[in-house]
């Protein structure tokens, strides 16, 4: 009898918790939001320069149920005082493509941000078609600053400014089997021109382009992994996909091909599966100092 009873409290307790994961998994992780401060140092800023703070957010994967998800983003960004954010693309729902949140709903949840400080966007591979386009306009109305093909120049409250330059996404495909592909040399990014005489901030939204091209830059910032969003402990994936090796996909400070320093984001949405692992969405929050060295020659 009494084995009996064991073995259904055994039973019983691997139910509950199976049932205590799946709730985490599907319910809880998704939506446990963090701010994850990223110390930088730039070169071309003083040492004892005063810390700016600039906000990354990735991957919002918008569906059309998740206005109050949208509200605590912004909020939650906004209570980390940045004065500047950057949006890294993958604005609508990757889950159910009939499920996406409107433009106008979507521009709405994010317009209160350009009131506090400057909005910096670049797209991604979510964002294409009819729908993108009419984001990127609804965007730029709303006072959001593109940075896809160009380069601007922010002024800090530090006294100091940063150079901006976007690269819109490109797909992976591009730069395998063979490199000599003709859409790879015919890519305008490769050996762009950009202002030399203050800190460079590469932002993209795919990172592969940092992995496999040089490109210089003091410091990149991109999204679309989701760190891989089903993780070990301590944030490796779970899984390797076709085009990707694991440390690639997981998200974290890591370098480039050039040798920049790359950061990529977790996101903050879903892709594939409505699930998060070791994988929380983030807030990235980039606190930049200076180094007191010149700027490297570039």
């Amino acid at each position: 009898m009494w084995g009996c009873i064991r073995r259904v409290c055994i039973l019983l307790s691997a139910f509950l918790a199976a049932l205590v994961l799946v709730v985490y998994v599907f319910l809880i992780a998704p939506r446990r939001l963090v701010v994850e401060e990223v110390p930088v140092t730039l070169p071309g800023w003083p040492a004892d320069a005063a810390p700016a703070r600039v906000a990354l957010l990735g991957d919002i994967h918008a569906g059309a149920d998740d206005s109050k998800w949208l509200q605590r983003i912004v909020d939650k960004t906004l209570s980390a005082e940045p004065e500047v954010v950057i949006l890294l693309g993958d604005y609508f729902n990757a889950l159910e493509s009939g499920n996406a949140m409107s433009v106008d709903e979507l521009v709405a949840h994010l317009s209160p941000l350009v009131k506090h400080c400057a909005v910096y966007y670049v797209c991604g591979n979510h964002d294409r078609g009819a729908k993108g386009t009419e984001l990127r306009r609804r965007m730029k109305d709303a006072g959001m600053i593109p940075l896809e093909g160009r380069s601007v120049v922010h002024a800090f409250r530090n006294g100091y400014s940063l150079a901006l330059s976007g690269i819109a996404t490109v797909s992976e495909a591009v730069f395998q089997p063979n490199r000599k592909h003709p859409s790879y040399n015919e890519r305008r990014f490769a050996r762009t021109k950009l202002p030399v005489e203050r800190p460079l901030l590469l932002v993209t939204h795919n990172p592969f382009v940092l992995y496999h091209d040089e490109l210089w830059a003091d410091f990149a910032v991109a999204g679309h992994t989701h760190g891989g969003q089903i993780c070990l402990p301590g944030g490796e994936p779970l899984t390797e996909e076709s085009r990707w090796t694991r440390e690639e996909t997981r998200s974290g400070l890591k370098p480039g091909k050039s040798g920049v320093p790359v950061y990529v984001t977790r996101g903050l949405g879903l892709s594939r599966l409505p699930l998060r692992l070791f994988c929380a969405p983030e807030i990235s929050l980039l606190i930049l100092d200076g180094s007191g060295k010149p700027l490297p020659n570039r």
